[in-house]
């Protein structure tokens, strides 16, 4: 199963290829991209649909699901979990730039980015983001200083470690 969500519209369908064949040649559970030097929301999620019945079948607190990954993360001992680090053409220079649409601000930039897209005639792909972005380097200002819920708010972390743990019988 290939995980992408409604807030990632420019999940990369290059990152994606690259990552089912990775997961499938390690016969990974689960498997997820190390986003060292890549935007937030261009990268899916690989899971293999043993695994999905597997976790299912769990007695654990599911309110948390939005935040799947680390319901296989916290879990190792019970599911092969493939981090896997992203080849360089994949990676940007360009810093904290978010490519995922969860405030107001996030939508000004995607329609920036997508007009931008259209008025250069330019397919949407990473390389070509970079480039929009590269080439109009205010734009990133819109929503550069936003960081991702997961990693300001350690109440959040705390309870979704505890939610997604599987406790052995």
């Amino acid at each position: 199963l290939i995980r992408v969500t409604g807030d990632n519209p420019f999940t990369s369908s290059e990152i994606t290829d690259y990552m089912i064949k990775k997961h499938l040649s390690t016969k990974a559970d689960f498997t997820y991209m190390n986003k060292k030097n890549l935007p937030v929301g261009v990268c899916p999620e690989i899971i293999s649909f043993k695994a999905i019945k597997k976790l299912l079948i769990q007695k654990i607190n599911f309110n948390y699901s939005e935040y799947v990954m680390y319901y296989f993360i916290n879990n190792s001992k019970f599911f092969k979990v493939k981090k896997i680090n992203p080849l360089t053409k994949f990676k940007t220079r360009i810093k904290n730039l978010r490519l995922t649409l969860d405030y107001k601000q996030d939508f000004y930039f995607h329609k920036k980015i997508v007009d931008l897209l259209k008025e250069y005639n330019m397919s949407t792909n990473l390389d070509n983001i970079y480039k929009i972005v590269s080439n109009n380097p205010l734009l990133n200002n819109i929503n550069r200083k936003i960081l991702p819920k997961i990693v300001t708010n350690k109440k959040l972390i705390k309870k979704i470690k505890i939610a997604s743990s599987i406790k052995k019988n």
